[in-house]
C-alpha cells in the first residue's frame, strides 16, 4: 500500500546543502541539496527534497493531533515528552535494551506509535517516506519516477529547453532537448542591509526620529558602504517554481487502516501549511498537490484530495473516509499515561544479589599459574 502523486512547486524550494565561503570566511552562496543518479547518458546531478525532512514534518502534524487528545488545561506535558513526541526520540535519550514482545504488540495498536515508531526503544515505523525528486527523463530512466508521471508531447519529455545553434551554412536555429536536473535550479541574490528610508515612510521618519537630517543621512551612508561589502550579500540556490516533484509514501504490510488514515490526515495538514524547506517567510516552499492517490493493494487508486490541485484549502476526498474514521477512532483511544510509557526509559532491573556475590567471589580467587614447560 502506498501514497503517490505530484507536488508541483508554485514558489522556489530550498533545502540547504551547506555554505560556500570566501577565503576571508564570508558566506557567498548556500546551495540546495542534490544527489547523483546513473542514467543511460551517464552520471547526472539532480536536486531533490529529503524524505527524512518530509517524514519529520508529517510526524509533527501527527504529534499535534495526539497532543490535542491527551493534553488538557489541567494536565500539561513535560518539555521532554513534547520534544520526544515531535521528534521521535525518548526522554533522556535511547534505552540500551531492545523492546519486549509486549511493547511491540502494544505499539502496533497505538495509532501514532504504530505508524511512526521511535521512542526510548526506537520502535519500528510502518511508514517510509521517499525523497521528493523532480519528474525528468533522467529520473524516469533511472527508475526513481514511474513513467506514467512523465510529461510528454508525443515526441519527447517535457519540460524542454532550447539553445541557439549555427548550422554549417550559417543559418541560426534552436536545438531542443529534454530538461536536465541542473536546469531546475536558480540562484537568488539578497542583500542583508537595513535601509531606514526604504523600510519606513518619510513623514514618519520626520515625526519620530531625532534630528533626522543628520542621523538618517549618516545611516544611509553606512548602509551604502555595507551594500558594497561581500559580507552583506548572500546567494541562495533553490528549485524553480513550476517543477513537478514526485511524492511517494510506502506503508508496511502490517499497517492498519488507522495508521494509513493518520498519515492521510498529516499529509492534509502539510499541504494546508504550504511551507516546505527554507525561506518560507519570503513565500518559498509553496506547492500544489496534484493527482495524489492511495493505492491500497487491491488495484484501486483512491483519491486523497477533493481538489485537482490541493493547496491551503485542501479537503479530503470521500474515497479515503474509512481510513480517516479509523484514525480518528485510534486518536480517541490515546491516553496520556499509555503514550508517555513509550518515551520514558524503563527502570533497570536490580541485579540478583546471590549471583553478584558469586561473581565477586570468583573474581577474588587468585588464578593458578601454569606448570613451566619441560626443558625450560
Amino acid at each position: 500500500m502506498r501514497i503517490e502523486g505530484i507536488f508541483q512547486l508554485t514558489s522556489p524550494l530550498h533545502c540547504s546543502s551547506g555554505q560556500e565561503k570566501t577565503p576571508e570566511g564570508h558566506n557567498i552562496r548556500t546551495g540546495t541539496v542534490t544527489h547523483s543518479i546513473l542514467t543511460p547518458n551517464g552520471e547526472k546531478e539532480i536536486p531533490y527534497f529529503p524524505g527524512n525532512d518530509l517524514k519529520g514534518r508529517l510526524r509533527r502534524k501527527a504529534a499535534r493531533m495526539v497532543i490535542e487528545q491527551i493534553v488538557t488545561p489541567t494536565r500539561k506535558m513535560s518539555v521532554g515528552f513534547y520534544v520526544g513526541l515531535n521528534s521521535g526520540t525518548g526522554i533522556g535519550g535511547i534505552a540500551g535494551s531492545n523492546p519486549t514482545v509486549d511493547e511491540i504488540q502494544r505499539a502496533r495498536t497505538h495509532v501514532y506509535m504504530g505508524l511512526l515508531g521511535g521512542g526510548c526503544r526506537m520502535l519500528r515505523a510502518r511508514i517510509r517516506v521517499n525523497d521528493l525528486v523532480p519528474v525528468l527523463a533522467e529520473t524516469v530512466a533511472a527508475g526513481l519516477v514511474p513513467a506514467s508521471y512523465a510529461e510528454t508531447n508525443g515526441e519527447g519529455f517535457l519540460p524542454r529547453w532550447s539553445k541557439p545553434v549555427t548550422a554549417e551554412d550559417g543559418q541560426k536555429t534552436r536545438e531542443e532537448r529534454a530538461t536536465d536536473g541542473w536546469h531546475l535550479t536558480k540562484t537568488y541574490r539578497s542583500y542583508c542591509v537595513d535601509d531606514a528610508v526604504r523600510m519606513s515612510r518619510p513623514r514618519e521618519i520626520l515625526e519620530c526620529v531625532d534630528d533626522p537630517a543628520v542621523t538618517v543621512t549618516q545611516h544611509q551612508l553606512e548602509q551604502q558602504t555595507l551594500k558594497n561589502k561581500v559580507a552583506s550579500i548572500y546567494d541562495i540556490e533553490a528549485i524553480q517554481p513550476g517543477t513537478p516533484m514526485y511524492l511517494r509514501i510506502d506503508f508496511a504490510p502490517d499497517a492498519t487502516d488507522a495508521h494509513v488514515g493518520l498519515a492521510i490526515l498529516a499529509l492534509r495538514e502539510l499541504v494546508r501549511e504550504q511551507a516546505l524547506g527554507g525561506k518560507v517567510s519570503a513565500g518559498w516552499g509553496r506547492f500544489q498537490a496534484k493527482g495524489v492517490t492511495l493505492l491500497n493493494g487491491g488495484g484501486a487508486a483512491l483519491h486523497i484530495f477533493s481538489e485537482d490541485a490541493a493547496t491551503e484549502n485542501a479537503e479530503l476526498h470521500p474515497d479515503v473516509s474509512s481510513y480517516v474514521a479509523a484514525a480518528q477512532e485510534g486518536l480517541a483511544r490515546c491516553t496520556y499515561e499509555d503514550t508517555l510509557t513509550y518515551f520514558v526509559k524503563p527502570p533497570q532491573k536490580p541485579k540478583d544479589t546471590a549471583a553478584a556475590e558469586v561473581e565477586v567471589e570468583v573474581e577474588s580467587k587468585p588464578r593458578k599459574r601454569g606448570r613451566p614447560a619441560k626443558g625450560g
